[in-house]
């Protein structure tokens, strides 16, 4: 045979996923022609197949370095890289092959997928439009984009794009599930939990489709079901919730003469929020240690049913079983009607309410702490500015201090806002909750800050994004978690000056 009868037949051993042939195939011919470019080009797509993707790396550089203007060498490398994560240099690939082939819609598909690993959304969003114009209607960038477009929230073109894709694809359960999750938060609830389930009837063991569905469900207030759907989350391998040891994880029995660890699988917010079901662990007996973040420790360790508080990171002594905090709403049945709701279960020590107490003791008119952004990767859906409390400028005889921690800290004030910042002193949770112990009320986003203003039982206003977390429920102006909490949610316009508007008229006819 010729090479390129040769190179054909590889192909199609390839395409057949008969990869030892095929590469057998192409090894031969390497031996004739140490350069071809398309043997080592191909060569290198079996060895990415076949898990070795450092030697395709290498093999397909080989075959750019044979033949340096085939736009899709550089795609399939920058697929290859992408595997590895190697962002950066597939971004490079890509803006190479589309400089190569400005009609390639793959090139510039390429780029948008290595925009997304490497965080850059909105890049990724034209990436994905230069690709869609090339090639209309191809289900795998619709899909793409869409899912894109919903990373940035834009859910109203994402979800089109979905319902585009499930009209040529009625079982794509991709669209299915990602659909889904944008219809929870609104009257679609019921056409929201049938895709969910149409998706997992199509892909039963996809932990993300399970993580969605459990979403709707908590959401709707669907306890029973819900709780149990939660616990596919442990499946994230990126969770990484334990650290290695034998001991298994608790169910729910009696602990009577053991010691039992209890994890914060979340961030800041999580462990607060769950942090109420560490007194029904102790109910059940046993030694329990509390392992969480640094900033944590002082806080928690007032809690009266823990022994011990390990800052996560650091050794654990010996136990004989573990749990993650948010695993304990299933074992204790948590439902609508029982969930355990009471305040304060999280205080302030004498030592940092007394010193807050006197710094504040000078400062005229009520005090109103607020929080404007939360340090989680999915802000998109919450406000990151201080620029929202705006209307709050109007509202007179206000002093309001910032709870706000982290780099949105340091925004301009609004004008005529009269705000005192003494966040520098506020190195941990325990100095945090000294200082809302001084506080007339809290307003603040879905963050941290409110979680604990709920849990010390503060009078606690919290803006809710339209696509809320499902702790808030669905339509709900109060909390069953928090009795002393207000919600002000967002409209599906998602405009938060709407919403802090609202906040400011309430202010003036309770504080007038």
């Amino acid at each position: 045979m010729t090479s390129s009868q040769s190179i054909e037949s590889a192909h199609r051993q390839f395409r057949s996923g008969r990869l030892a042939e095929a590469e057998r195939i192409l090894r031969q011919v390497l031996q004739q022609e140490p350069r071809h470019s398309d043997a080592l080009h191909l060569l290198g797509l079996v060895a990415s197949q076949s898990g070795h993707q450092d030697e395709a790396v290498r093999l397909v550089q080989a075959a750019i370095g044979a033949n340096p203007n085939r736009a899709d060498f550089r795609v399939n490398l920058g697929g290859i890289l992408l595997k590895l994560g190697r962002n950066d240099e597939a971004i490079e690939c890509a803006r190479a092959a589309m400089a190569i082939d400005p009609f390639s819609s793959h090139a510039p598909f390429l780029l948008g997928n290595a925009l997304v690993k490497a965080g850059r959304g909105v890049e990724a969003v034209d990436a994905y439009r230069q690709a869609m114009e090339k090639t209309p209607n191809l289900l795998g960038m619709m899909l793409n984009l869409a899912y894109a477009l919903q990373g940035l929230g834009q859910l109203d073109e994402a979800a089109g794009l979905f319902e585009s894709v499930l009209s040529f694809a009625p079982n794509c359960a991709g669209a299915c599930s990602h659909l889904g999750a944008i219809l929870y938060p609104t009257e679609q609830i019921d056409r929201s939990l049938a895709l969910h389930r149409k998706a997992l009837l199509i892909e039963p063991e996809n932990v993300g489709f399970h993580w969605y569905y459990a979403i709707a469900l908590l959401t709707n207030g669907d306890f029973a079901e819900g709780w149990e759907e939660f616990e596919w989350r442990l499946r994230f391998p990126e969770l990484n919730l334990y650290r290695a040891s034998p001991q298994p994880q608790w169910d729910g029995s009696d602990l009577a003469g053991k010691t039992i660890v209890l994890h914060n699988e979340g961030g800041f917010g999580d462990g607060i929020f769950f942090a109420r079901y560490v007194p029904m662990v102790a109910g059940r007996g046993g030694r329990i240690i509390l392992d969480c973040q640094p900033e944590l420790t002082r806080l928690f360790a007032r809690i009266p049913a823990v022994e011990s508080i390990i800052p996560r990171g650091d050794p654990l002594p010996a136990f004989d079983t573990h749990i993650a905090l948010p695993g304990l709403p299933r074992l204790f049945q948590t439902r609508l009607e029982n969930i355990p709701g009471s305040v304060p279960y999280l205080t302030a020590g004498p030592k940092e309410a007394e010193y807050w107490k006197q710094r504040l003791s000078q400062n005229p008119g009520p005090k109103i702490g607020l929080a404007w952004s939360g340090s989680s990767n999915d802000m998109v859906w919450r406000s990151r500015t201080l620029e929202i409390f705006s209307p709050l400028a109007g509202v007179r005889g206000i002093q309001f201090y910032s709870l706000q921690k982290g780099p949105e800290a340091k925004q301009p004030i609004p004008p005529g806002l009269s705000m005192i910042d003494y966040t520098d002193e506020l190195h941990d949770f325990a100095d945090t909750a000294g200082l809302i112990a001084n506080l007339d009320m809290v307003i603040s986003v879905d963050t941290s800050v409110a979680h604990l203003a709920g849990a010390m039982g503060k009078p606690t206003w919290t803006l809710i994004p339209y696509a809320c977390d499902f702790r808030w429920l669905r339509s709900r102006e109060d909390s069953p978690w928090y009795p002393t909490m207000r919600l002000f949610r967002q409209g599906q316009d998602r405009n938060w000056n709407r919403v802090a508007e609202r906040v400011a008229g309430e202010l003036r006819s309770r504080f007038g």
